[in-house]
C-alpha cells in the first residue's frame, strides 16, 4: 500500500514552527509505504515554501522529497 501525501503535511514536516511539525516528520521519515506526492500537491508545496520557508529552494525541495 502507498501514502498519497497532501500540501499540509508535507509543509509542516519542512516547517519546524508549525505546530504539528513533529507528528507529520515522525509520519513521513517513518512510514514503511512508498509515499506519493501528486504534481499539483508539488506545485503548491513549492509555492507555500517560497511564501512561509526561507532557505528551502527548489533544489532543496527535490533533495527532501527524494
Amino acid at each position: 500500500m502507498a501514502l498519497v501525501l497532501d500540501t499540509g503535511p508535507l509543509l509542516a514536516a519542512l516547517d519546524a514552527a508549525d505546530p504539528d511539525h513533529d507528528r507529520c516528520l515522525g509520519l513521513l521519515s517513518g512510514a514503511d509505504e512508498d509515499l506519493i506526492v501528486p504534481i499539483l500537491v508539488l506545485a503548491e508545496l513549492d509555492y507555500w515554501c517560497q511564501e512561509r520557508l526561507v532557505g528551502i529552494t527548489r533544489d532543496t525541495l527535490g533533495r527532501w522529497l527524494r
